[in-house]
């Protein structure tokens, strides 16, 4: 961890201590696409290609939730009377990145956060703390101390993603923790409206609570953070984006 030092850290240089997640989806999805092979056979129904992806999609799911946190931070409340020590709280998700406890989530949420609170699949609640902030990409690097190692995620390329892979996206929606959605890339250069740098656009229905959380591939890798979703009246429309990890960086 170079010393511990966090300054313009970059996402995608964590190594040490991160555990190696995985999956088969692309094995499964080439065979069931391959389909039968001895002449006069027919191939796959849409049936059995669905039947693959939800059953690769429910083991990835198993090999990643532990590592995915729901974060509450308290606030001042702005609607709070001058004098006043009202307090608000704001709730959004975080995946762990190193087994001794380091969390990424969104840099909205814990700016100015009196108190941050990290709840983890097993319903263990632990304080953390300020480690590293980019509000250009809203993205913030806090820390917690453990009992004992947790499990964690490791990165992908983004810079590999292209549009049609597939890829799910995990996080803690209205308080419901291990939710997961999937879905298609559809673009990788949209141009993010919070810096000059592009994100990633997929088709994934998500909704405001999965902001923190991983968007992963098919192997299991984190590829980006889940950042912004487009809602008509409030409601998604199946339009998000999420943060790729080579423009991820954080810094105090």
């Amino acid at each position: 961890m170079g010393g511990g030092d966090v300054a313009g850290l970059s996402i995608t240089k964590i190594e040490e201590g991160i555990k190696e997640v995985g999956t088969n989806w692309p094995g499964i999805i080439e065979e069931v696409l391959r389909g039968p092979q001895k002449s006069g056979q027919t191939q796959p129904a849409p049936a059995e290609l669905s039947n693959a992806i939800s059953q690769t999609t429910a083991a990835l799911r198993e090999r990643t939730y532990q590592a995915v946190a729901q974060i509450t931070a308290t606030k001042p409340s702005a609607s709070g009377s001058a004098g006043a020590s009202k307090s608000e709280q704001s709730t959004a998700s975080g995946f762990v990145i190193d087994a001794s406890g380091l969390i990424v989530t969104t840099n909205a949420l814990v700016d100015g956060a009196q108190e941050i609170s990290v709840e983890l699949h097993d319903g263990t609640r632990l304080p953390a703390s300020v480690q590293g902030r980019d509000p250009r990409t809203d993205l913030a690097l806090i820390k917690v101390e453990p009992k004992g190692p947790l499990s964690a995620l490791r990165f992908g390329d983004s810079e590999k993603v292209k549009p049609g892979d597939w890829v799910a996206a995990m996080g803690s929606p209205f308080g419901l923790k291990g939710s997961i959605t999937s879905g298609l890339v559809s673009a990788t250069d949209r141009e993010s409206p919070s810096g000059p740098y592009d994100v990633i656009q997929s088709d994934v229905r998500t909704s405001a609570g999965y902001g923190g959380g991983p968007l992963l591939n098919a192997e299991g890798e984190v590829i980006g953070v889940n950042s912004m979703i487009y809602a008509a009246s409030g409601t998604p429309i199946g339009i998000s984006f999420a943060t790729p990890c080579q423009r991820g960086s954080i810094g105090r």
